[in-house]
């Protein structure tokens, strides 16, 4: 029961946050932008120079991603190298006042308060981090193959899918120190009463509880098969993962009543609040 109350917890925060910015599997997406242009009052060949430097180091960032022969650490390393070219170009095309500005508006936007991921939460090596990922990619497949497997009853494949999950639980703790251990299972702990919490303030049903998790086991799986579909350019997989956070949006909206959609909305709007990101706009 604790487990299936932590997966309904992650396919809720889940539901919430794709609609949104972010859904998860998918490539993360651009940072909240700071509107430098306005703020700095650029002349319109200031305009012009960003917005083309803009263009070219998001070209380049794009083929470091998409270059298969990087390692992590490589790539990392080349994201960052890159980062501060561009910053190095954008600071040429401004007066001493404008770089001193933006140097301010830097540092006080940088002071906004991120949601911690797991992988920062659990303060997790580059090899554990490694592990993580691969084991998130092994299990994603496998949930993908279960679910689409036909041949299985609602009862054989419920089954399935506890103990994959059990069997994935165990080989992320193996990867883990004892005292990660002990914080991820506090983490578990805190999305269980989140969950608890989400569903008394919007007030479920237990039809629409179970409307919910059907829902999100549809929509985690297409998702999850998206985003391992290679075939697929980022910018057509991106368009995909869009149509579907606003069709699984939809469907939830459809299983709540007027007051509890105002209430979803609420919960999103806020949802959204954590999300919100430095960064520099185009």
């Amino acid at each position: 029961m604790k487990q299936l109350l932590a997966i309904t917890a992650l396919s809720f925060c889940f539901a919430i946050a794709v609609s949104a910015q972010e859904t998860p599997l998918q490539p993360q997406k651009p940072k909240k932008e700071i509107n430098f242009k306005k703020e700095l009052n650029l002349t319109q060949d200031q305009q012009n120079q960003w917005k083309s430097l803009n263009q070219e180091y998001r070209q380049k960032m794009l083929a470091v991603k998409n270059n298969s022969s990087f390692t992590d650490a490589q790539r990392k390393e080349q994201y960052k190298s890159l980062g501060i070219e561009k910053r190095t170009k954008l600071n040429s095309i401004l007066t001493a006042d404008q770089q001193a500005k933006m140097a301010e508006m830097r540092k006080k936007h940088s002071g906004g308060k991120k949601q911690a991921t797991p992988v920062a939460q659990l303060n997790l090596s580059q090899e554990q981090q490694k592990q993580w990922k691969d084991l998130n990619r092994e299990y994603g497949q496998k949930f993908v193959a279960l679910r689409n497997n036909k041949n299985l009853t609602d009862d054989q494949r419920r089954q399935q899918f506890k103990s994959l999950a059990d069997e994935r639980k165990t080989k992320f703790n193996s990867i883990l120190t004892s005292e990660q251990q002990a914080k991820f299972a506090t983490m578990n702990s805190q999305r269980i009463a989140k969950a608890k919490s989400h569903y008394n303030e919007l007030n479920l049903s237990q039809t629409q509880q179970e409307q919910w998790k059907s829902i999100n086991k549809e929509y985690r799986d297409k998702m999850m098969a998206l985003n391992n579909n290679k075939a697929l350019a980022d910018a057509d997989r991106k368009a995909q993962f869009k149509n579907l956070a606003k069709e699984k949006n939809d469907k939830i909206k459809a299983i709540l009543n007027s007051d509890q959609q105002a209430k979803f909305a609420e919960l999103k709007k806020e949802r959204r609040a954590q999300f919100k990101k430095p960064g520099i706009s185009k």
